[in-house]
Formats: structure tokens, sequence, C-alpha cells
């Protein structure tokens, strides 16, 4: 009772002092303290509990982390026991990232098995993807358009063979072998192919192709869906594309192997290196004869272009 007392004359003496108004401002000031130092309390449970969020992900991360160390270790867990089956709470960016790298291992291990000479093969782009070879020569046409898959070198059969292949291939540079045995065995062969006839060509790209070993292109148009060749014309009908023009060569009419027609570019490149007699497969170029062809439309003993077409 003394205490209430005294508190009311001590509030009478500050009242008589400063006023009603001067308590009112004074009041105020108290509770804007006591309002912030809660603010402040609340502000330190929110970090704290942010804290404790943090450290359990980072738990729960750490032990996705060892279950994919085992899984890669022992190779025993699937995927869908460490991440759960359509659970989405444990997909975090950050394991997602190591779930992908986990699914990748086995094609970058396939990637560092790659000839380094192969690495230059392009990734397909564009909507296209029309496929052809342009024999003859190492490149594609440049018109913005067409990508090289792989340039590489002619072959085929053995120009005096009564049991080979009728195609002719574009074979790598860079070749990889399977299971193999050394040594001939006399059953299957392919040879390089050669040119075996210079008059008609434009020698642009080469200063004699005679005996020369002829290379080859393998093209992928990023626009066209349709490819063929053309023979005996060097321009394609209506609205097809001329990827492009040559003339047609085969084997030679006496010799015992059967080849295919193909379309050489009609300014080829000769292989340097090849520049000797050695034979393979000889390629020469192909003439019109009257009889079932018709004539004057095809006029005989003469020359046929070719053009690889597109649309």
């Amino acid at each position: 009772m003394i205490f209430v007392n005294n508190m009311l004359k001590q509030t009478e003496v500050i009242m008589s002092k400063i006023g009603v108004r001067g308590l009112a401002i004074l009041l105020g000031l108290v509770m804007v303290v006591c309002l912030a130092v809660l603010q402040m309390k609340s502000l330190s449970d929110l970090h704290q509990l942010g804290l404790t969020v943090s450290a359990m992900k980072r738990n729960e991360e750490n032990n996705i982390e060892k279950d994919l160390d085992k899984t890669g270790r022992s190779g025993k867990m699937s995927m869908d026991a460490v991440y759960g089956q359509g659970d989405e709470r444990l997909r975090s960016p950050k394991r997602e990232r190591r779930r992908r790298a986990v699914d990748d291992i086995d094609p970058l291990r396939d990637n560092t098995t790659m000839n380094k000479n192969d690495q230059h093969i392009h990734t397909p782009t564009g909507t296209g993807g029309a496929v052809y070879t342009r024999w003859g020569r190492r490149t594609c046409p440049d018109d913005g358009n067409t990508e090289i898959v792989f340039s590489g070198i002619s072959a085929g059969s053995w120009y005096d063979h009564t049991g080979a292949a009728v195609n002719t291939l574009c074979l790598p540079h860079e070749p990889i072998w399977g299971t193999y045995t050394d040594g001939l065995e006399n059953q299957a062969f392919i040879y390089g192919a050669e040119y075996y006839d210079q008059s008609l060509f434009k020698l642009t790209n080469a200063e004699a192709l005679l005996y020369h070993n002829m290379p080859c292109a393998v093209c992928r148009s990023r626009l066209r869906t349709s490819i063929f060749m053309l023979p005996a014309r060097n321009r394609c009908f209506g609205d097809w594309h001329v990827e492009y023009h040559g003339y047609l060569m085969t084997g030679h009419n006496t010799q015992k192997a059967s080849t295919d027609y193909i379309c050489v570019d009609q300014a080829p490149e000769a292989d340097p290196s090849g520049y000797r007699n050695e034979n393979g497969r000889l390629l020469y170029r192909v003439e019109a004869i009257c009889g079932s062809l018709p004539c004057p439309q095809y006029m005989n003993g003469r020359e046929l272009t070719c053009a690889v077409c597109s649309k």
C-alpha cells in the first residue's frame, strides 16, 4: 500500500513537471522501444529457424550424395531407390546436375574412346536431313546450307575380280577396328578407287587425274529432306536444287568386276599421295550407245553428265 502511494506521488510529481502531453510522448517512446525489441527477437528467431532448415537440407543432400557414391561404386542401388520414384521434393538443382552426370557416365566414356581425328564430324542442325556423297571432292558445296559429315577416300572392288561387291563406298580416313585377324584370308577385299579418265573434267582442283586416287565427302543438307542422283543431266527438273553436278562414271565394260554408276564432280580433286598406277577400283567415263536408248535424244558415244538433286 505504501509502494502504491509512493508511485502515485511520483506520478503526480512527474505530471506536474512535464504535463499530460509530455507523459503521452514518454509513453509513446516506451511503446516504440518495446516494439523494436519484439521485432528484433522475431528476426533472431527466424534467422535461427533458417539456419536449422539449411542444416537439415545440407544433411539430406549429404545423405543423397553418399547414396549416389555407393551407387557408383557398387552398381546395386537403383536411381529410384536413391531419389524416390516420382518424389519431386528430393530434386534440388544440385542433385539434378549430379543425377544427369550419373546418367551420362557411359556416353562420356564412349566419347573418350573416339578417335581425335573423328571429332570434326558436325552435330546435325536445321530441319533438313538429306545426305549424299560428293564423289571426287573432299568438301561439300559452300552454299551456307550444307554441312560435311566426313571426308574420306573412294573405294570398292578390284577391277578384275568376278565375285566382288558392286557398290562404291566412301571410306573415312580414320577407321575404328573391332575383332580382327592380321593377314589375308582370301575372302573379300576392298581397294581404293583411281581415275582412269581425265579428258572431260575441269582440272581446276588438280593438275592431273589419271592414276590418282579419288577422294569423297559425305554431305548433309540442313534444309532439304529428299535427294537423288539424276543421270544424263547436269541440271535438275523443276524446283529441285542442284547440290553438285559432273559426269557419270563406272568400271570398264571389259573388266570382270561389276560396278555401280556414280556422279563424279565436274571439277574433281586428286589425292596427291595416290599418284601411282596401283589399280584397284578403276573408274571410266560412261558413253551412251544407241539402240535400246532412243536417239537422237541420246547421241551414240557421247559422255553422260549427272547431277545430285535435292528438295
